[in-house]
């Protein structure tokens, strides 16, 4: 897993400009060795068109270019496949490399991904905490990240594993390598929390609008950031507070100012019996019979009872029940067959 202190930073530093894919434009008709201008020119005006050099296999020049039916994607193709096997010329390497060549179709991917995440970083006040469904422009960049999320868990899993001297499980996700990882924490150190992105997006939008001069409230509507109900949030958190791990405790407590409801008294075993019966004598003056649904859950005074799930486990139980509880119940007209 990602280190737990990158996942509460709750204000990730400044984002660094939005990267541009880098591209290539080459000097030869013949990739190893030749100076030629044939495909520099065709090279330099896809650029210039598209932005980069990630040309299909199948392209050819128009018939305007000079020159014209240039195969020009087969020749990008075979400059990166030279490039891998170790036979460019260094010349060719060099002039490439100075127009920011990427040698890698898989690269370049992932350099659209980091640029398209950095603008939307810098257009936001939550770092890289997007939702899956952000787009930047028309770039997926909330699946992107989603995606380099679960690359960064698969190389967590493998090293972890190594370090155990145990086989990690078979994953098709291509483990994040640590330059990549590198280039998303410079942007957001808590780009990939341990816990569930959405919960890092709704604390640090609270944080956000409380840095702000805002207050934070804990009833549902009551406070909505960009479409993220803050105080629906926030109750959620109260409810579940004990099941939080120590880091998002504290950075509720610690950095929201938050003070979670002391959690329900636990009612003893006579308590919950009573609750019980109360709830089956409700049932009954409203809808005159005890045939209730298994799954129905009877409100008494504002706390929810499993009348549904209780009445199947009595009669079930018949024998073992205590005689206030049987007598109560055959009085209400219970079926114990």
């Amino acid at each position: 897993m990602t280190r737990p202190a990158a996942g509460c930073s709750p204000s990730p530093p400044p984002t660094t400009p939005a990267r541009s894919p880098r591209s290539s434009a080459c000097a030869s008709s013949t990739p190893r060795r030749s100076t030629g201008a044939a495909a520099s020119r065709p090279a330099t005006r896809y650029l210039a068109e598209h932005g980069d050099l990630r040309v299909p296999y199948g392209y050819r020049t128009p018939a305007d270019w000079s020159p014209a039916d240039f195969p020009l994607g087969v020749w990008i193709a075979d400059l990166r496949r030279y490039y891998h096997e170790g036979t460019l010329d260094p010349e060719r390497i060099e002039q490439a490399e100075k127009l920011g060549m990427i040698w890698s179709e898989f690269d370049a991917a992932f350099e659209e991904g980091l640029a398209a995440a950095a603008a939307w970083a810098a257009d936001h006040h939550i770092g890289l905490a997007a939702p899956t469904d952000a787009m930047h422009a028309d770039y997926p960049v909330g699946k992107f990240l989603s995606n380099q999320r679960a690359a960064a868990r698969r190389a967590d899993v493998l090293t972890h594993h190594q370090a155990e001297g145990t086989t990690a499980p078979d994953s098709s996700t291509t483990p994040l390598t640590d330059r990549r990882r590198q280039a998303l924490d410079d942007i957001d150190p808590g780009w990939c929390p341990p816990w569930p992105i959405d919960w890092q997006r709704h604390f640090r939008l609270a944080w956000h609008h409380r840095q702000s001069g805002g207050t934070l409230s804990a009833k549902a509507g009551e406070l909505v950031v960009d479409g993220a109900d803050i105080g629906k949030w926030l109750a959620a958190q109260s409810r579940a507070f004990s099941k939080l791990t120590v880091t998002q405790q504290w950075m509720l407590t610690g950095m929201l100012g938050f003070t979670p409801a002391p959690a329900p008294r636990k009612l003893s075993r006579a308590e919950q019996r009573e609750l019980n019966l109360a709830a089956a004598r409700q049932f009954h003056a409203r809808e005159g019979h005890l045939d209730v649904p298994r799954n129905h859950r009877e409100p008494v005074n504002g706390t929810g009872v499993g009348l549904g799930a209780w009445i199947n486990n009595v009669r079930a139980r018949q024998a073992s029940q205590p005689d206030e509880v049987k007598d109560t119940l055959t009085a209400l007209g219970m079926r114990w067959a």
